[in-house]
């Protein structure tokens, strides 16, 4: 039958390689706009076999940051921390730079920088930073938290305590509650957390203007 019809196009005159012209860009088109859905197709099977990251992982990618809430074929859900679900393409998590905080395990190091006055007493500082992190239950004492003297600011004393968690869910609040128990001990210690200063001299016109006179003169 399909011979038949181009053997009847044929005889009517009509120019097949118009056809073959019209069929050749559709099909280029076709490629074009299938490309994305293989390549995200692709990078969905690789993300099911190779299982660099599963449901309920927390991922960065870029600016994205959140949990896995569901893994598909063409593309994934990514539920942020602030409450929005965002459907991702497969292909951007294997082609994109993808952190997992959670492959292994929950562990999760806390950071926590602050400053004291000059003149402060360094090693009563370190030692009271350590002492509240060794007082929150929520940290693991393997590895044990750590204080770092981080640097000499044009303002402070610069310190960083790192401590680490098990409760990756949780990191935040316990960041916050061993701020609130730094600021509590730098109280009662009498450590001073200063805060920025800048020395200003300012000059009027009036004495710019009699300082160029008598120059003059």
């Amino acid at each position: 039958m399909a011979f038949g019809i181009v053997v009847a196009i044929m005889g009517a005159g009509i120019d097949l390689n118009s056809f073959a012209l019209l069929a050749g860009a559709l099909g280029v088109g076709i490629g074009f706009g299938l490309q994305d859905i293989v390549r995200n197709f692709i990078s969905g099977l690789i993300l099911i076999f190779e299982r660099p990251i599963q449901v309920g992982d927390a991922v960065q990618v870029e600016e994205l940051s959140g949990k896995v809430k569901q893994i598909g074929i063409r593309s994934s859900i990514i539920k942020t921390w602030e409450g929005a679900e965002v459907i991702v393409p497969n292909g951007n998590l294997i082609s994109n730079k993808l952190i997992n905080w959670t492959l292994s395990d929950q562990r999760r190091r806390i950071d926590v920088k602050v400053g004291v006055a000059y003149g402060s007493n360094v090693d009563l500082v370190k030692e009271t930073l350590l002492k509240c992190a060794k007082e929150n239950e929520k940290l693991l004492t393997s590895p044990a938290p750590y204080v770092l003297f981080d640097e000499f600011g044009d303002s402070s004393l610069n310190f960083e305590l790192r401590c680490w968690t098990s409760d990756f869910a949780s990191w935040v609040e316990i960041r916050s509650d061993i701020r609130s128990a730094i600021d509590k001990a730098f109280r009662k210690k009498n450590i001073e957390i200063p805060f920025p200063q800048r020395d200003l001299h300012i000059k009027s016109s009036v004495n710019l203007a009699e300082t160029q006179l008598i120059e003059e003169e």
